[in-house]
């Protein structure tokens, strides 16, 4: 099981930080519900600020998934500090929307941490991760 381990930022210094997770999910979802449930619960420096999961039928477009919109607006209302999500694909439906959501989410001093791809925006300064080729 992968452990998020929080580092405090200089913005916040000293303090936990509310973490909330973004999933898509298909219908049965709920495995991958749990496993993110109990990654917050076991994390260190980590106060869970929420679970939100649209399912995968709601379409590729931001606007039209309910729970990203709930999200990014609790992200605006400063009730957030990291979202963790399982993949860069979760998080957008196209390269714009990803590039505008992160430009956002740095704006508001919430970083992005990408599971499956090992990615933590908070550590990293590019919008855009280069992908090592295999030989």
């Amino acid at each position: 099981m992968t452990k998020i381990t929080t580092l405090p930022s200089k913005k916040r210094s000293g303090r936990i930080v509310r973490t909330a997770v973004y999933i898509r999910v298909s219908s049965r979802g709920n495995e991958q519900k749990r496993h993110y449930t109990e990654l917050l619960r076991n994390s260190t420096g980590a106060v869970p600020a929420g679970l939100y999961a649209d399912e995968k039928s709601n379409g590729a477009s931001t606007a039209k998934r309910t729970e990203f919109q709930r999200l990014m607006s609790d992200c605006r209302k400063g009730k957030i500090d990291r979202i963790v999500t399982k993949s860069v694909s979760q998080l957008s439906g196209n390269i714009m929307e990803y590039l505008e959501t992160i430009r956002e989410l740095k704006a508001l001093g919430i970083s992005v941490c990408f599971e499956k791809e090992d990615i933590d925006m908070r550590i990293t300064e590019s919008e855009l991760i280069k992908c090592q080729k295999s030989r």
